[in-house]
């Protein structure tokens, strides 16, 4: 998952991993993603799943 950094400014680098606690392996100082912990209770939850999709499509968030 990327750091907390807007998706069209993610690079390589701002990857980081997390274990299945939600505790990233190496923060290398960057704010850790909110998401972070329901995607690791999906994985705990289901060994099955091998990926785990988050967006925020236009067509469903809408403008205040």
């Amino acid at each position: 998952m990327s750091r907390s950094i807007a998706p069209e400014m993610v690079t390589v680098a701002d990857v980081m991993e997390y274990d299945l606690d939600s505790s990233a392996v190496d923060a290398r100082g960057a704010r850790a993603i909110s998401s972070a912990s329901s995607t690791a209770r999906i994985y705990r939850a289901r060994p099955d799943v091998k990926a785990v999709v988050h967006n925020h499509s236009p067509s469903v968030i809408r403008s205040a």
